[in-house]
């Protein structure tokens, strides 16, 4: 956030024009200045834990093989269904798949010669 938008936001805070709730969300809560969380109730959400979180994938028809490095990268089913439809996790389990093979065929030649 830069400083003017940290300034223009405590101004929110401070002087609001009537009632009002505002929803400040962040995955960063280090980055919201020192003055700004002082003047905000802080909710922190924890995330989902990684049963409930393989379920939603599960509900979704993400693939098991998928489904398991999805859960390694993120904790968003949002961000889950995003990159499967850009074909990117399935991409980056063959890339991952690749890499083993490559990395194999180096050790058995390096074992053989």
């Amino acid at each position: 956030m830069t400083v003017s938008a940290a300034n223009s936001l405590l101004k929110f805070l401070e002087e609001p024009s009537g009632e009002f709730v505002a929803f400040l969300l962040t995955t960063n809560k280090s980055a919201i200045l020192p003055t700004i969380q002082s003047r905000t109730q802080i909710i922190d959400l924890p995330p989902l834990k990684p049963e409930a979180f393989n379920e939603l994938l599960r509900q979704q028809e993400i693939p098991e093989n998928v489904a398991v490095l999805a859960a390694n990268l993120t904790n968003s089913i949002t961000e889950v269904v995003e990159l499967m439809q850009e074909d990117w996790l399935v991409n980056a389990k063959k890339r991952q798949l690749n890499n083993g093979i490559r990395l194999l065929a180096k050790k058995i030649c390096r074992h053989l010669y």
